[in-house]
């Protein structure tokens, strides 16, 4: 149809086709960079869970808070028959009695590292201290509880869950800050890789901006794990790995 135009007509046409691809360009560009950015929110919602977690480990919830205060209960009550035990010389019992105990506070993360007749009284005064604190800082888990919470439900709406889809590419000529240059090739999420000068041959995983390489050649063999930067465009530019190492290009 195109080229029956003329004249204005036609440079009219060929100005809307021009005008057109680059706008589908730019949505491919958009697309890829958007991909990237959700990549990296799930990253981010992900390590914000492990610091949360760390602090509400360290006090008890509400119900474990009156579980702890029934394992004092049976402590307290397996302790006075420990005594008996031990001034009645019965070794058997003692070792039922320090058994039992330990079993009670493994329910609430607390056992003895010695086995004595003064293991339910260190017990007993750590599972204590925790229910204090515990109760003190109600209302700071309640705050990290929801912070906890906040950063599930994004994972859940970025659908981070599901399988990632590497919407850039590392393959092409890399440069290792150790002076070497990798060659990659790349299907889907799965990497080869090749450094001629010292006959190495590797693999690498992609998942989102996480990648996880091993590899052999003349130099050993190893493996290691790093975080792909991602420029203008979608194009990854830069890897980080955990072993010191930085691939650009």
């Amino acid at each position: 149809m195109l080229s029956r135009l003329t004249g204005p007509r036609r440079d009219a046409a060929r100005c809307l086709a021009f005008v057109l691809a680059l706008g589908l360009a730019g949505q491919s560009a958009s697309a890829q960079v958007n991909e990237a950015d959700r990549l990296q929110r799930c990253v981010n919602n992900r390590e914000a869970l492990a610091p949360i977690l760390a602090e509400l480990a360290l006090t008890y919830d509400d119900q474990q808070i009156a579980q702890a205060r029934q394992v004092l209960r049976v402590i307290s009550q397996l302790g006075n028959a420990l005594r008996v035990a031990i001034e009645e010389h019965r070794p058997e019992r003692v070792r039922e009695y320090l058994g039992r105990i330990q079993e009670a506070g493994r329910a609430v993360a607390v056992i003895c590292n010695v086995l004595d007749a003064g293991c339910p009284g260190r017990m007993a005064n750590v599972i204590q201290q925790r229910i204090d604190e515990s109760v003190a800082m109600r209302p700071w888990r309640q705050t990290l509880t929801r912070r906890y919470a906040e950063h599930v439900n994004n994972l859940t709406a970025l659908r981070c869950d599901q399988a990632a889809n590497t919407t850039f590419t590392i393959a092409g000529t890399w440069t290792g800050s150790n002076g070497l240059t990798y060659e990659l090739s790349q299907s889907g999420n799965t990497v080869g890789w090749r450094v001629n000068s010292i006959a190495e041959t590797g693999t690498v995983n992609v998942s989102g901006r996480s990648v996880a390489a091993s590899w052999d050649g003349n130099w050993g063999s190893g493996s290691a794990r790093g975080t792909v930067s991602v420029g203008p465009g979608g194009i990854a530019n830069r890897i980080v790995w955990d072993n010191g190492v930085v691939f650009s290009r």
